[in-house]
């Protein structure tokens, strides 16, 4: 309850009602305000409307204080008898009159607003010298005054009345008008505070009556567009599409998709299960109703019974005109549609899956005979068969080398992982110089035994046990490996493998020294063919253009392990262009280069040394791709990374597992995203002792230079 009044709530105050709020509160501030200002101006008119009444008053008890003071005079010189009565009652008159006066002039009680101040001011000046005599007369008995005393009072007083009465009476009434004056301004205010309020009500009402109805015109528009856009996507939507309300009615919006799926027209308005009760067995048909009412529960978790769905694969036959049946497969998926975490409908999705059925069908048949007519495939194999059979003996060497440090027993969790390490540089070199040789079916092999390795390097607790899965794996890559060798073999006449490579002319790239076992490079042409072959392979994966260049001087007397070291550096180097280096050919011209992006290769003689360069022209290296993803990892600290340089953060892409291409397993392909192949770079360069050097320049170029000195080269020469 609670949830949903602060759901209420943040409606109320957010989106389209702040504009009702706002449009209200503004209406209710008006009102308001004109009504505080009437009725403080209303109690004013109240006020000046009584002190009107007093001031009309005093001109009256101005006269009556006239007429008296002649009674006071007849009576007290008449002996009268009602002479105290005549003195009392020009006592209360004078007091009631003198009083009123004050209040005029010094705030008193009946005080109106302060009109007319300097018209009272004189009327006052005419009252205290006519107060005096009046006042002796009117408290005769507090001043002990004889009758003949008050008579004579008296007569000084009334012809101080006779001479100044009338004046005093004239300022009197002007008072009173003026005090009415006030008061009508007041009024004439108040009319037109209330007609201001009133007209800016109006407006504010038409304003908010216009704005409203505009508002409605524009939702409606939007209700429409969004209707026909409905209609749209259910009119062109391949999947059927509609909605079950909890007793499994279809509503009447659906997808027209549904017609042809179920080969009826109507749809609306029936039940769901009795659609599919001729469709699908009894059996499926109750375990369907019991997942639904499941789904209609909002105690159980939606991904707790995606799994059980009974109808995510439903095979169907439907007849057709000639009366014979045709199978169909359909999935349906169900979706809860909830309101306030209510489940009020199921959405229902119905894909055809036929073709996908069949295809995975056919992918299974497809496997089984590929398995069955290996020898066929062999037949393809577009490679010299030496050459073959000489790298199908460096993998089965390396393989070897894989299994012996599976057996190695080691203990700690640096040494597990050391091995994982090295295992995965292995394969990784494999699967290189296997692309690079256009063999897909060894090159997806090892790709899948990477995929195994993988989930060790993140295992912080590995144990003997956790190797198990690549003791299997080594032991059916190393037997299709050698089926593999008997094959090609077979193909070839049964020649023997040969223990090095074979005598061969300067134009094929090598020749067998008889005496010290030294081999000669005359350049890097002899690799051409497998280099341009990977460098098409990976660019074409990756939807990029790349021109490869080799070029290079004739060397000499190099050794069969440094000849390795180079074509599997170049290797590595190549792909980590292709992939890291050039960018996509839309990127290219954006920047205003070739689409087409250049690696150079070149291996040259240098002071009694080989130095090999690879060189792409594409975007340097992204020091803070790096930086981000060291930190991403765990690697380092933002803080710890802040005082790095360039040439430190670098040094970071030769750590195992680091990779910039993307983050998660989604992000690897067979060619990058698992930190490996500059990694094996960097081994192999120490394995031969040689340096490297790398330069780099935002958006223009990449460049590595690896060095090797005379421990690996004797005597080198220029072959003529």
């Amino acid at each position: 309850m609670e949830l949903r009044v602060k759901k209420f709530i943040y409606r109320m105050f957010s989106g389209k009602y702040l504009e009702i709020i706002f449009a209200v509160g503004l209406f209710i501030i008006l009102d308001a305000g004109v009504l505080v200002i009437n009725f403080y101006t209303s109690y004013q008119i109240a006020n000046d409307a009584h002190a009107i009444q007093i001031a009309s008053r005093q001109t009256v008890l101005s006269q009556n204080l006239f007429h008296e003071l002649y009674q006071v005079r007849d009576d007290a010189a008449s002996s009268d008898a009602n002479y105290l009565k005549t003195i009392d009652k020009l006592a209360e008159t004078y007091k009631t009159f003198d009083e009123t006066m004050d209040a005029f002039l010094y705030g008193g009680e009946l005080i109106g607003s302060g009109q007319g101040t300097d018209i009272l001011l004189k009327a006052e000046a005419l009252w205290q010298a006519y107060r005096i005599p009046v006042k002796n007369v009117a408290y005769a008995f507090f001043n002990d005054l004889s009758r003949a005393d008050v008579v004579k009072e008296s007569d000084v007083a009334i012809a101080y009345a006779r001479a100044n009465n009338q004046k005093l009476n004239a300022l009197l009434d002007d008072v009173t008008h003026s005090m009415e004056g006030v008061a009508r301004k007041k009024a004439e205010k108040l009319r037109v505070i209330q007609a201001i309020g009133i007209t800016l009500a109006v407006l504010n009402f038409f304003l908010i009556l216009f704005h409203f109805l505009r508002k409605l015109s524009q939702s409606d528009a939007l209700v429409d567009k969004a209707r026909r856009e409905t209609n749209d996507i259910l009119a062109n939507v391949n999947e059927g599409l509609l909605l079950l309300d909890k007793n499994y009615v279809i509503g009447s919006q659906h997808s027209a998709s549904l017609k042809e799926i179920f080969r009826q027209e109507y749809f609306s308005g029936r039940d769901f299960f009795d659609l599919l009760k001729p469709l699908i067995t009894e059996k499926t048909l109750r375990i369907a109703q019991d997942y639904a009412e499941i789904m209609f529960s909002n105690t159980v978790s939606h991904t707790l019974v995606a799994n059980l769905n009974p109808l995510n694969e439903v095979q169907i036959s439907f007849s057709n005109e000639n009366g014979n049946f045709t199978i169909r497969y359909l999935s349906f998926e169900f979706s809860r549609v909830a309101e306030e975490g209510e489940p009020d409908f199921l959405l229902v999705t119905v894909t055809d899956i036929t073709h996908a059925v069949q295809l995975q069908q056919q992918l299974r048949d497809a496997e089984i005979k590929a398995a069955q007519d290996i020898d066929m495939l062999l037949q393809v194999i577009h490679l010299d068969g030496g050459l073959l059979l000489n790298y199908l003996s460096n993998v089965q060497a390396s393989l070897s080398s894989v299994n012996s440090l599976l057996k190695q027993p080691v203990r700690t969790q640096p040494q597990f992982m050391e091995k994982v390490l090295r295992i995965a540089r292995i394969i990784h070199t494999l699967k290189g110089e296997c692309a690079s040789l256009d063999l897909g079916f060894i090159e997806h092999k090892l790709h899948e035994y990477e995929n195994a390795i993988e989930p060790l390097k993140s295992n912080g607790k590995l144990t003997g046990s956790d190797f198990i899965p690549l003791v299997v794996r080594l032991n059916q890559l190393m037997s299709d490996v050698n089926t593999v060798t008997l094959l090609v073999k077979k193909i070839n006449g049964n020649a023997p493998q040969p223990d090095v490579v074979l005598e061969i002319n300067r134009s094929d790239g090598f020749k067998k020294s008889a005496t010290d076992g030294f081999q000669s490079l005359s350049t890097l042409e002899v690799w051409k063919p497998q280099f341009e072959n990977l460098v098409s392979q990976v660019a074409r994966d990756h939807n990029k253009a790349v021109k490869l260049i080799i070029e290079g001087s004739v060397l000499s007397r190099v050794t069969p392990s440094l000849r390795d070291t180079i074509r599997d550096i170049t290797i590595q180097c190549l792909r980590n262009s292709v992939v890291h280096g050039l960018e996509l050919p839309s990127q290219r011209s954006a920047s205003g280069k070739n689409i087409t992006g250049t690696i150079r290769v070149s291996v040259e003689q240098e002071d009694g040394a080989i130095q090999v360069k690879i060189r792409d022209d594409g975007k340097g290296i992204d020091i803070e791709a790096i930086r981000a993803k060291a930190i991403e990892t765990g690697l380092y600290t933002a803080t710890q990374l802040d005082s790095w340089q360039p040439n430190q953060l670098i040094k970071l892409i030769f750590q195992p597992g680091f990779s910039t291409w993307g983050s998660g397993a989604v992000s690897v392909d067979k060619h990058a995203g698992r930190g490996v192949g500059l990694d094996v770079v960097k081994n192999l360069l120490d394995e031969q002792g040689g340096k490297m050097s790398i330069s780099y320049k935002p958006g223009e170029y990449t460049e590595f230079r690896f060095r090797f000195n005379q421990a690996a080269v004797r005597s080198l020469a220029v072959i003529a």
